[in-house]
């Protein structure tokens, strides 16, 4: 990756030791700043955040003060980093997270892009530029990458959480290069990629610029053609390396799946009029999109919001119920998305896709659920028998996407609040739960301990395993139980003390105080109806 301004990092002691934030200017002058470069200094953690104000990151020294609390635990002896839930799910050798060791055993710096980038406009010239346009390359140097969004509200009242990062064009980016990168490193979350260029900017001005970076990713394509089409085709065949319309790469990724990342109707038709196969699928796991093989290029398209995409496929004939190797169909692929736009387009050709369940036995609005995606379970509770919908926000909670909003939603869709999971036990999750709860008796994490309590665990419960206490307020607020008990007779706030959840949040369980009424006022910003506290 290219590098156009130098690396630089602070030593994670001088982090820890600041009670406000300077700027890139003043802390270079003091000789705070490191220049880094790779293998001779030590290890670097490249911190993605929302900026908590117009012009300062976190005026109220809010977001980094957090950050801080969560370094003095991550390198502290009896403390690290347990595997995202979803990470041990999907690759099971993947259990041990970041240690403490790990973290402590060479000098550790971080890159945060008020310290490592030019700040002050007079000073900074092109230099800022500079910095942007070799984010790529810092990422690339990074041991860690972490995203910093704790609950918080911007200075102009507006809410910052991990889904208001998600949808930050600036966040975008910085994810999209973690994703890009080429070596080996540590990462401690799976999610499919989404388009940089769609992400929410305060400045429209710098949608072109992050274009710049993007399109450097894969430099030098030359052509004399002025026919848009042509041109269109000849810059894909260069930029994937393809000589044929129909013959898979060395990834199992033919030209058409290629183009449904790309997502221009124009591509599409093009290749489909040079006989591309409209069918076509990969043959292999892609580890960047967390794709599956088997994967059609209908569904890729609506992965990524290529809707337009999705049209001309739909046109050419491509098949809806084309499932892949965990059995997702085109419907649920958008679900997954938050596609409501192609939700609407794939159930007014097939409708009978939604009622297709995937390899864990989910409808598409259980898919939807996973993706935490008002939009989508709005449009598919239509299309959704009350059963599936009654023990959904067990699905929204597993995978780590039960924000409050996702909470309301499925409450007036009327899933229960305390609803008692039960997981057949030669289902694919029971199986996965039942190894996963004998494992944990010697090695524990939290996938194992969600497995060792789920059994009669209502979704209060499950936030509280999976440390989802924006979760857990939502549904405090909304009135769930928190006298009920799980198989192994452990009530929520037994749970909780057994995960270490913060002291406010152990004390909120244990009945109405002023405890609860933090916990609510903390994570519960938009209203969601409320019990007496």
């Amino acid at each position: 990756m290219p590098q156009y301004f130098p690396m630089y990092v602070i030593p994670v002691e001088d982090v820890l030791s600041m009670t406000m934030l300077r700027p890139h200017e003043e802390l270079l002058n003091a000789g705070t700043l490191v220049q880094y470069e790779e293998g001779s200094q030590g290890s670097v953690m490249f911190i993605s955040h929302q900026w908590a104000g117009s012009d300062h990151p976190d005026p109220f020294f809010e977001q980094f003060k957090i950050l801080q609390e969560a370094l003095r635990k991550m390198m502290s002896n009896a403390s690290g980093v347990s595997a995202n839930i979803l990470v041990e799910m999907m690759y099971a050798q993947d259990t041990k997270g970041v240690t403490a060791k790990e973290l402590t055993s060479q000098p550790l710096f971080l890159w945060y892009d008020y310290f490592s980038c030019p700040q002050i406009e007079a000073q900074m010239g092109k230099t800022r530029q500079q910095a942007i346009s070799s984010i790529a390359a810092y990422v690339e140097k990074c041991q860690y990458f972490v995203v910093l969004c704790p609950h918080v509200r911007h200075a102009e009242n507006e809410a910052l959480t991990k889904k208001s990062w998600e949808s930050r064009g600036w966040c975008r980016l910085e994810r999209a290069a973690e994703g890009l990168r080429l070596q080996g490193k540590t990462g401690l979350s799976i999610e499919a990629q989404i388009p940089v260029g769609e992400g929410q900017f305060r400045k429209d001005e710098d949608r072109s610029k992050l274009a710049e970076v993007l399109c450097d990713f894969v430099p030098g394509f030359i052509s004399d053609t002025t026919d848009p089409a042509v041109l269109t085709v000849e810059r894909f065949m260069y930029q994937n390396g393809f000589l044929s319309i129909r013959e898979p790469d060395s990834a199992g990724w033919p030209p058409l799946c290629y183009a449904a990342l790309d997502g221009s109707p124009m591509l599409l038709a093009s290749l489909l009029e040079q006989r591309a196969d409209v069918n076509s699928s990969s043959t292999k796991y892609d580890k960047l999109f967390n794709f599956p093989s088997r994967m059609s290029a209908l569904s890729i398209c609506v992965a990524l919001m290529n809707n337009d995409a999705c049209r001309v496929l739909i046109e050419a004939k491509a098949d809806l119920h084309a499932e892949d190797d965990l059995k997702h169909n085109a419907t649920h692929w958008a679900a997954l998305a938050g596609n409501a736009e192609a939700l609407q387009l794939l159930c007014e050709h097939t409708p009978q896709t939604a009622l297709t369940p995937n390899m864990l036995g989910f409808l598409a609005f259980g898919s939807a659920c996973m993706a935490g995606s008002v939009e989508a379970t709005s449009f598919l509770r239509a299309y959704t028998p009350q059963a599936e919908i009654a023990g959904s926000l067990h699905v929204a909670i597993l995978c780590g996407r039960g924000s409050e909003e996702v909470v309301a939603q499925l409450i007036e869709a009327k899933a229960d609040m305390n609803f008692r999971l039960q997981t057949p036990l030669l289902s694919p999750l029971g199986i996965l739960f039942a190894c996963m709860g004998l494992r944990h008796r010697w090695t524990a994490s939290t996938l194992s301990t969600y497995a060792y309590h789920h059994e009669n665990a209502t979704p209060l419960m499950c936030s509280i395993i999976t440390s989802s206490f924006e979760t857990a307020a939502a549904l405090v607020a909304a009135g769930a139980r928190t006298d009920l008990r799980n198989s192994r007779g452990c009530s929520v706030a037994d749970l909780a003390l057994e995960m270490g959840a913060p002291d406010f949040v152990r004390e909120a369980l244990l009945g109405p105080g002023a405890a609860r009424e933090k916990l609510v006022e903390t994570y519960v910003f938009h209203g969601l109806r409320r019990v007496p506290m």
